[in-house]
């Protein structure tokens, strides 16, 4: 039994994290939200035996819950992010979208795209893990806008109330996302090098759904994002993000 671990919990809008350290015969046991300092107790045994129970039982529970072991590097990776999106944030939708800016436009349709083109828009929702509200970004490399209200159809997005949102907001999603899509790319230079940028798919080869769950289990959810995020990344292939 290792003297000291840090737990993810990754599934849903959870944002959590766990963590557990042995000192002689007690257990010093932390837990909180990402970005938040958390609780923490420490917790005496009189024998190793009675320990250790404790530490492996507590270890199934939240691997139960969904928790997963991190590296003390990768949990202060996700505090820095949790802290500029807000704890309670979560990016839990991407959409590459056909969109067209007039000036100061109050209304519109959003064609969503089936793949990503740098000339067009990003459409982006973050749901409040505490009060359920979703808020709606339009983003394109120099533009912001938050949408107010809107309808989906059939591959189209129509809105209402188009405002210009925090500068501060924006750029903590552009963040998490610019963080979020170098580590999909830190793991496809790392384990699929080896099948060379046009089979990662280019402009007329989509790339295999195969290799794209490869590369989404590999890089794993964020807690400042759902899979489905990571899973656009890594579709994008030998395109770059410019966002």
């Amino acid at each position: 039994m290792k003297n000291s671990a840090v737990l993810h919990c990754k599934e849903a809008t959870a944002n959590k994290w766990w963590s557990y350290e042995i000192k002689g015969r007690s257990v010093l046991v932390k837990w909180g939200r990402v970005g938040l300092d958390g609780e923490q107790q420490t917790k005496e045994f009189d024998t190793d035996y009675e320990m250790q129970r404790f530490v492996e039982t507590k270890m199934r529970e939240k691997r139960k819950k969904g928790y997963e072991e991190v590296t003390e590097q990768k949990l202060r990776q996700e505090k820095t992010i949790a802290e500029k999106l807000g704890h309670q944030n979560k990016i839990q939708r991407m959409e590459f979208v056909d969109w067209r800016a007039k000036s100061e436009p109050s209304s519109g349709k959003l064609r969503v795209l089936l793949r990503y083109d740098p000339e067009k828009a990003v459409y982006i929702e973050i749901v409040n893990s505490w009060s359920k509200d979703i808020r709606r970004l339009l983003l394109t490399k120099t533009e912001s806008w938050e949408i107010r209200s809107c309808a989906e159809g059939s591959r189209v997005i129509e809105f209402e109330g188009l405002t210009r949102p925090p500068e501060n907001f924006v750029e903590a999603v552009r963040t998490a996302l610019r963080a979020l899509y170098a580590k999909v790319v830190e793991v496809v230079t790392q384990r699929f090098a080896a099948l060379g940028a046009r089979n990662l798919g280019d402009d007329d080869t989509p790339i295999s759904e195969s290799t794209v769950l490869s590369i989404v289990q590999a890089v794993g959810e964020s807690a400042s994002a759902d899979a489905s995020v990571v899973q656009k990344f890594a579709a994008l292939g030998a395109r770059v993000l410019e966002l």
